[in-house]
């Protein structure tokens, strides 16, 4: 069983010098759940052609939000995992903070170019390379703690799934709703 310890979570996790970090990147995930399931614009996404494994926006948004509190609770650990010995895992955190902010970056941008510019290919390219960003993520994170690696596999399997997914729709849609 993992041990928790508030004194560190709340000196790593929610440490004020990180503070506006996690502002940011909340308003991010806020953004792009929002934008990807209820904010859509509903008449171009009705008219494509989507592939029979579809699931539907609202199951969508149901398993993202049981994925993120997976994925976060990975990270949480990771994160105490760190604290307990910072001199040597400085350069782990470090990489997961650039890694996971890239990460949520491209998200963001997967989600304009999508959901809004109606660019399906140019999504499909960031979300192949949020896979690649998360997947390192997921690795270094076994390497420190399986249980946070495994915790963020669903994430990663979750990306995977939007890159074929964005595939899909970019292969078997005409130009004019995919983009040129």
């Amino acid at each position: 069983m993992v041990e928790v310890s508030l004194s560190k979570f709340k000196e790593e996790f929610l440490g004020e010098r990180w503070l506006g970090y996690y502002l940011v990147l909340g308003f991010l995930y806020l953004l792009t759940f929002y934008y990807s399931s209820i904010g859509i614009n509903s008449a171009w996404y009705d008219e494509l052609n989507k592939p029979s494994w579809d699931p539907g926006v609202i199951i969508i948004s149901v398993i993202g939000i049981v994925i993120y509190i997976l994925s976060f609770w990975g990270l949480f650990i990771a994160f105490d995992r760190i604290a307990e010995n910072p001199v040597e895992t400085r350069e782990a955190y470090d990489f997961f903070m650039i890694t996971i902010t890239i990460t949520t970056g491209v998200l963001a941008v997967w989600t304009y170019f999508f959901y809004f510019a109606h660019q399906v290919g140019l999504a499909t390219i960031f979300m192949l390379a949020a896979f690649v960003l998360y997947f390192a993520v997921v690795v270094e994170f076994l390497r420190l703690d399986f249980l946070a690696g495994a915790l963020n596999i669903p994430y990663l399997l979750w990306l995977g799934y939007f890159f074929v997914f964005s595939l899909w729709i970019y292969l078997e849609n005409p130009s004019q709703l995919r983009g040129v």
